[in-house]
């Protein structure tokens, strides 16, 4: 179980897919693969919401939060990914997710919209979007520092 019931049922079908499996090549932030990034965003935007009893659509949330960095490249490498990473990856992301896994437009909302405000033209319009958005910014940075990734206290991530 990675947090609880929930979390796993709608978690484990994307986390499973030979799809998604290419995710833990890539690395996102200092030594943490798009894989775990993903996660680190997913669980602790589900945990934060549990936490606050906030009432919004967890199935977006978690799916946009898994599939926000689902561009497939290594965008470390200069001459293999996209022009400008930064303002194209949400809809990179976007258009891969939507191929492979289905979306909603709710969902591919959240992951366009997860770098505002660097992406300043799309703002994240739900509280999904801006939760992904801001659970982004705060893994990213522990994940920089190699610090520990921020969980709340009533639920526990067991891997």
């Amino acid at each position: 179980m990675i947090l609880d019931a929930e979390f796993d049922a709608i978690a484990l079908p994307i986390l499973k897919s030979p799809l998604y499996a290419p995710t833990k090549e890539y690395v996102a932030h200092g030594n943490t693969s798009v894989y775990d990034h993903c996660l680190n965003v997913a669980t602790s935007a589900y945990a934060y919401a549990k936490s606050k009893k906030m009432k919004i659509d967890y199935h977006a949330l978690i799916r946009g939060a898994l599939l926000h960095d689902y561009y497939l490249y290594d965008w470390h490498d200069k001459q293999n990914r996209a022009k400008y990473h930064g303002f194209s990856h949400p809809f990179i992301a976007a258009r891969n997710a939507k191929r492979d896994f289905h979306l909603n437009e709710k969902e591919l909302h959240i992951i366009e919209a997860h770098m505002f405000p660097l992406v300043f033209w799309i703002f994240p319009g739900s509280k999904e979007a801006r939760l992904v958005s801001k659970f982004d910014k705060k893994c990213c940075s522990a994940e920089h520092k190699g610090k520990p990734i921020p969980l709340f206290p009533k639920l526990n991530r067991a891997n």
